[in-house]
């Protein structure tokens, strides 16, 4: 139940890959390709910080109040494991691919933290917290590709289940409250709750069938592509919670184990009928968070490319989906009871547009228009209320949740020039109807859902670069740059509760906006990258970095909390050597500014506090590979 200091390997990991292709006769070839990977890292993020507050009820009071908030340090070791596997028959005219692929992974926490609680008095704590997520997922894909003689048609169709499992297993929480006057620690359930052991665990089965068929033909007596084909896609998701409390009987709240986690389940301590004391495990079963849910979506889609003139190409679609979802499930009262209930029914036209005029040949204009949806996930339209024990904040699934259908406009100018180099701008825009954004509830600053919560406009300009030094000097065509950043406006009209909300928790002099911005949309995306590129060495510089970004959104007395920038700087090398090259040394630096990942509450004329905060640190690796 207790974490341990302990040092760690450092981080190591291997690959193996192979492939060949062989001739069996005529034109027919038979390829193979086998890969498989082990990734060990170990990261200790030193000071790790967690914060809930929420504006004070003095509205002449600017500086936010705190509810609680911890400090410690946090260990975690993730070890990935991947194997891909798959085989291929070709003949002129006909393809067929099989592919396997399974990925495993496992992610040991550990971490101690001092945890203040301030609702009524202030309360500390200090909390051992222990995890281990395993989880995998495993996919075979099998597809064909085929054509008649001259290509006039060309068939593709692809079947390829999946099934995928996650499992969190024995989350241990152990929180001690402090008592400084008398230095002591005890358990107190009524200001921090029992020690509790948590097994959540989660399996998901994918199956995707689909077919396209092309027809090269002429309209108008010009070149034109028709493309149409079906679809469908079926997910299913079983998600269970089992919670489990310790509880301590007659023995003094544990007083005397002196804040030491691992004495409450030592044999010593376990009750005993005799003395009628010890501790012991009870069930605390929670209805919520157990359920069954599917979705599915059938699509039938078409498009036809069409060159209009010789200098214009249009690409119109149309793609019909039909999308259910159904979930089977009730609330921990057990008033609400879904049983296999269809939530979700949806039947949806998704048209698109796509215009190229070619000013030269090596100048393009696009005009683009494409309706598009992004629909919630099973644990956001759902009942569950997961806890999260690190955190010590719960997420609420709200299965009211409708999808966020997206009507998106893009405008391109793109110049092409020798050795992959480009420029292009880019103008678009975007309207939401219902985008989903994570929200707090009201009244539990600690608790967040995801909420329809109004409609939105999104608008911007990309621009993006690759270009080499070679117009400097000959000499520095092996030195170039690659650069895209968008600068973006996002807008969002605030529904008619959260306006509410928000006026009742107004300062003195602060003024109700009745628009913000869009959860999740970042104000600007900035990517750098320095490469040079000789022979056999390669070498790079690569920054990138995103605007303030609203992370959740406020609830009147609850301020929003912003993701501040991360401004990461990597750089990388590679040097081949040896016969044939068969050789290769990389060197890498990750974050080399030592920048930390940190999310903050923000009020008016308050400053900001911690909702979020750690520091992965600078990383370096060396990797060896040999060809052969």
């Amino acid at each position: 139940m207790q974490a341990q200091n302990e040092t760690s390997l450092m981080d190591f990991g291997i690959n193996f890959t192979m492939g060949n292709q062989y001739d069996v006769g005529g034109d027919k070839k038979i390829g193979y390709m086998a890969a498989a990977s082990y990734k060990n890292r170990y990261v200790l993020y030193e000071g790790y910080q967690t914060g809930v507050y929420r504006k004070s009820r003095d509205k002449s009071e600017n500086e936010l109040e705190v509810d609680k908030k911890q400090e410690g340090d946090l260990g975690r070791n993730d070890i990935l494991v991947s194997a891909l596997a798959g085989i291929s028959f070709k003949t002129p005219k006909n393809k067929y691919k099989l592919t396997a692929m399974h990925i495993q992974n496992g992610i040991s926490t550990a971490g101690y933290l001092e945890q203040q609680i301030v609702i009524s008095d202030a309360v500390t704590l200090f909390k051992d917290n222990l995890e281990y997520k395993q989880s995998q997922i495993s996919n075979a894909l099998i597809s064909g590709k085929h054509s008649n003689e001259d290509a006039s048609w060309v068939v593709e169709w692809k079947v390829s289940p999946t099934y995928s499992r996650i499992q969190d297993k024995d989350v241990r929480v152990t929180p001690f409250e402090y008592d400084e006057d008398q230095d002591i620690y005890f358990v107190s359930p009524s200001s921090s709750g029992n020690p509790s052991r948590i097994w959540r665990g989660l399996e998901e089965v994918n199956g995707m069938v689909k077919g396209d068929a092309t027809r090269k033909h002429e309209l108008f007596q010009k070149s034109a592509k028709l493309l149409f084909g079906a679809s469908y896609l079926y997910k299913q998701r079983d998600f269970s919670i089992d919670n489990y409390r310790i509880i301590l009987r007659n023995i003094s709240d544990g007083r005397g184990f002196n804040g030491q986690a691992d004495a409450i389940l030592a044999s010593e301590n376990i009750w005993k009928v005799s003395t009628d004391s010890g501790s012991y495990i009870q069930g605390n079963f929670e209805p919520a968070n157990t359920y069954d849910a599917t979705q599915s979506i059938a699509a039938v889609y078409a498009s036809e490319e069409f060159q209009v003139t010789e200098k214009l190409k249009s690409i119109i679609g149309l793609r019909f989906e039909k999308f259910d979802a159904f979930y089977t499930g009730q609330t921990n009262t057990g008033d609400i009871v879904y049983d296999n209930e269809r939530i979700l029914n949806k039947a949806d036209l998704f048209p698109s547009a796509n215009f190229i005029y070619a000013l030269t040949d090596e100048q393009n204009l696009r005009l683009s228009y494409a309706r598009t949806t992004a629909r919630p996930s099973f644990k956001e339209a759902s009942i569950t209320q997961i806890f999260d024990p690190l955190s010590s904040t719960t997420f609420i699934g709200n299965i009211d949740l409708q999808p966020t259908y997206i009507n998106n406009f893009d405008l391109r100018f793109e110049k092409f020039g020798e050795a992959s180099q480009m420029y292009a701008i880019s103008a678009f825009y975007k309207n939401f109807k219902d985008p989903i954004e994570y929200t707090f509830y009201l009244a539990a600053p600690d608790q967040f859902t995801p909420q329809n919560l109004g409609s939105a406009s999104v608008y911007g300009i990309e621009l993006e670069l690759r270009k080499n030094f070679g117009f400097i000097s000959d000499k520095l065509k092996t030195l170039s740059i690659s650069f895209n950043t968008s600068i973006i406006k996002s807008q969002l009209e605030i529904g008619e509760a959260e306006l509410e909300a928000r006026a009742l928790s107004l300062r003195d002099g602060e003024t109700l906006e009745t628009t913000r911005e869009l959860q999740g949309q970042s104000p600007y995306l900035i990517n750098v990258g320095l490469n040079y590129t000789k022979n056999d060495l390669q070498a790079g510089l690569f920054y990138n970095a995103q605007g303030k970004t609203l992370e959740v959104v406020g609830t009147g007395f609850v301020p929003d909390v912003f993701t501040l920038p991360f401004h990461s700087l990597d750089f990388n090398l590679n040097k081949s050597f040896g016969e044939d090259k068969s050789s290769n040394v990389n060197f890498k630096v990750q974050n080399i500014l030592g920048s930390s990942r940190e999310s903050v509450f923000q009020s008016y004329k308050a400053q900001d506090q911690i909702f979020s905060k750690f520091s992965p640190g600078v990383g370096f690796s060396v990797g060896y590979s040999y060809k052969f």
